[in-house]
């Protein structure tokens, strides 16, 4: 499974890399594949995502004696129209609250969120060494053949942090379309309407610790990942139209499992669900909770970030409040 976008910070930063070959568009989902292919093996994703606490749900509920409700939102960052709308009920909710908080209040200027990537070049730059020193010599052939199919070389690159060319390299391309055509994030159109509306607006995180987040996964086995995902018999497009299914289904817990069934080693996808979920969910949950105990607060942030027990929704009921599922 392809990583889905979990950083609103790659959303103003993806598509750099030359585009491979145009695609159909919208994007079609993989899961009518996978269920076809091994029902079995399908049934038993499903038996695991039923496992998983608050496994079902975008928009919950936050309340506690004494104060207004609150709401936490979970949205999909991708540009697709069937997932970037609000919905009646969330507009019915904004209409409720005094202050929205997003996870990057720069989501509206993309060019905020390049300078704070720019300061930092650590981050998107090998400290020594070169690309092709990452992986083991036996795997250097198989890299460079999955670079040459987009028309690059492990040379153009040298020096570039695989977690960059990963995540522009398996870019959606209906996504790149619809970044062409202007279109915008739910997160961005959220904080577009709470400007219009006069609704205060925060962020959870900043740019420089969402790509900290992202650079913090090992080099290794996201060149190992870009390799396989070259071979994988689900294109890019699928995989997120497989995510948007799953998001107009409001079926998280199993968005979280094809989250983990990547092709990587349990140890690597353990430090990816760590550093890119979980540890962002207790920042955010804590910067949250001060908000919260006013009141009248909306969260929108990755629908990834919702579920488990260490999601968000159990991380703000260990905060004290009660929180219920609002819709079907």
């Amino acid at each position: 499974m392809r990583i889905p976008i979990l950083s609103l910070a790659l959303v103003s930063l993806l598509a750099a890399f030359p585009a491979a070959a145009e695609v159909s568009c919208p994007s079609q989902s993989m899961i009518g594949k996978l269920k076809a292919a091994d029902p079995q093996a399908f049934r038993q994703l499903e038996q695991r995502s039923a496992e998983i606490k608050n496994n079902h749900g975008l928009l919950w509920k936050i309340e506690k004696e004494g104060l207004a409700p609150s709401w936490l939102l979970g949205t999909a960052h991708l540009r697709d129209p069937r997932v970037s709308k609000i919905t009646p009920a969330v507009d019915e909710a904004l209409t409720q609250v005094e202050t929205l908080l997003v996870e990057l209040e720069e989501i509206g200027t993309p060019q905020l969120i390049q300078q704070q990537l720019l300061m930092r070049p650590d981050l998107t730059m090998l400290a020594t060494g070169t690309l092709d020193q990452v992986l083991p010599e036996a795997r250097r052939p198989a890299l460079q053949d999955a670079l040459a199919t987009r028309g690059l070389s492990v040379k153009m690159l040298a020096r570039m942090r695989p977690w960059v060319i990963y995540f522009n390299l398996m870019s959606d391309r209906c996504e790149t379309r619809l970044l062409n055509e202007g279109e915008i994030v739910l997160d961005h159109l959220l904080v577009n309407t709470a400007m219009q509306e006069g609704i205060f607006v925060a962020g959870l995180e900043t740019p420089a610790e969402q790509f900290a987040s992202i650079a913090s996964l090992p080099d290794g086995p996201m060149l190992e990942s870009l390799i396989q995902q070259f071979s994988s018999p689900h294109s890019g497009e699928e995989q997120t139209g497989a995510l948007i299914e799953l998001y107009e289904a409001q079926d998280t817990g199993m968005m979280i499992i094809l989250n983990e069934i990547m092709g990587w080693d349990p140890v690597t996808a353990r430090a990816f669900a760590d550093k890119m979920i979980t540890a962002r969910n207790h920042r955010m949950a804590e910067r949250a909770a001060g908000y919260l105990q006013e009141g009248g607060v909306m969260i929108a942030i990755g629908a990834l970030h919702l579920p488990g027990d260490e999601g968000l929704i159990e991380l703000i009921r260990k905060q004290g409040f009660v929180v219920t599922r609002v819709g079907s």
